[in-house]
């Protein structure tokens, strides 16, 4: 104690003393009232200070309610009974001025519950764009998975093509999977040609394949969906597997009447593999088959992009004669569709059928084929009722090789 401060009558020490502890005991009740004056609007308002009604607040977008919360000391991550913070139920709500809020308030951006989910993962589930792009502002974390399955995943399911971008720019993997399927695969089954090209443009690969084991580009073809498979060829996509009978993925864009997609695989190095090859056929004279893949049938079906469908075997010039068959049960056209079978060789017809129907579809054809190099067998219809009108109702025949 300095000199002065010696030289002070004692009493003025005690009167000293006294003024510090009654400042500092108006300062504590300052901060005790403002709280408490916080609960006691809430009361006001018929709201309890308990987590659910803090919660609850925030799925109503009351912000008056949520700042008194916050005001009466509420921490911003507190859960409900259902294990849920405020932060998940706005976003997922897409209450963006709560989620604003609450940000502001420190609420914990990744904050998980026990199954798992975040306020991130709600909100791209509910597509909230703008709460997507706010949380991901804050530093919501693109990695973590909603329970077991990636946001990405999530994105595409909600068909929104712009939380999938946002969540790209942010880093997500393209590639991250739940139970054999990606993001990519759920795009493709969705049927949707840009959220395919957003991912493959992200790295997403082309090749990866659907939970049945199947190449997404023999789907997109099976699926009619010429665009998609575009874009897999385009980003490197196999072009050279083959459908579970064998038949090369040229030969099926040219039976589904794919021709744009045909020209792409070929560009790829796609070969059009014989589908006398991969068919049963001791009747053919010149060629010799493998008896590991009897049994397989080649169907002529009709497809929406192509009013006449139809299927070449390569011969190569090396068979003598040709035979081949409707399956048992399967020529069952209704003669009202006008429909006919064609057969090519090398660009020549060498046979075209009556109007298929239930009663008139030919049984078996046999041709000589000696030095023809490609044979065609092609569906035409009449312009008026062409195939791809009719193509809920025409049960297509099944060629085989006997």
């Amino acid at each position: 104690m300095n000199d002065r401060m010696e030289g002070k009558p004692r009493k003025h020490l005690i009167l000293l003393g006294t003024t510090v502890l009654l400042a500092t005991s108006l300062l504590v009740a300052g901060c005790a009232s403002k709280e408490d004056k916080a609960r006691d609007d809430l009361a006001k308002l018929s709201l309890s200070y308990t987590p659910d009604s803090f919660v609850q607040a925030a799925a109503n977008n009351d912000q008056k309610a949520l700042q008194l919360f916050v005001d009466a000391g509420m921490i911003p991550d507190t859960k409900d009974v259902e294990d849920e913070t405020a932060l998940m139920i706005a976003a997922q709500k897409g209450n963006i001025e709560a989620v604003d809020l609450l940000l502001k308030a420190k609420a914990n951006v990744n904050a998980a519950n026990s199954r798992g989910k975040t306020a991130l993962s709600y909100a791209v589930e509910a597509s909230q764009l703008s709460v997507v792009q706010k949380l991901l502002e804050n530093g919501a974390d693109t990695s973590l998975m909603a329970g077991n399955t990636p946001l990405l995943t999530l994105a595409v399911r909600s068909g929104n093509v712009e939380i999938i971008k946002l969540l790209l720019d942010k880093g997500a993997d393209p590639n991250k999977q739940q139970g054999g399927s990606s993001a990519l695969v759920e795009a493709v089954q969705e049927g949707s040609s840009d959220a395919v090209k957003l991912l493959l443009d992200a790295k997403a690969d082309p090749n990866v394949k659907t939970p049945d084991g199947e190449s997404l580009l023999i789907y997109t073809i099976k699926n009619n969906q010429p665009e998609n498979a575009k874009q897999l060829i385009e980003h490197g996509a196999d072009v050279t597997v083959k459908l579970a009978n064998g038949v090369s993925l040229l030969t099926l864009a040219k039976a589904s009447g794919f021709t744009d997609i045909a020209e792409a695989l070929a560009a790829k190095g796609a070969k059009d593999v014989s589908l006398l090859t991969y068919t049963v056929g001791a009747k053919t004279e010149g060629i010799t088959l493998p008896k590991t893949l009897e049994n397989n049938t080649l169907t002529i079906g009709a497809h929406q992009n192509h009013p006449d469908p139809q299927v070449t075997f390569n011969l190569d010039g090396n068979a003598k004669s040709f035979t081949a068959a409707f399956a048992s049960g399967r020529q069952d056209f209704e003669s009202d569709y006008n429909v006919k079978l064609i057969v090519e060789g090398d660009g020549k017809k060498l046979y075209e059928s009556d109007y298929l129907s239930i009663k008139s579809a030919p049984q078996s054809i046999d041709l000589d084929v000696g030095g023809i190099q490609k044979l065609t067998f092609r569906l035409q219809a009449d312009k008026l009722f062409s195939v791809v009108e009719s193509k809920g109702a025409v049960q297509n025949p099944t060629i085989y090789l006997p």
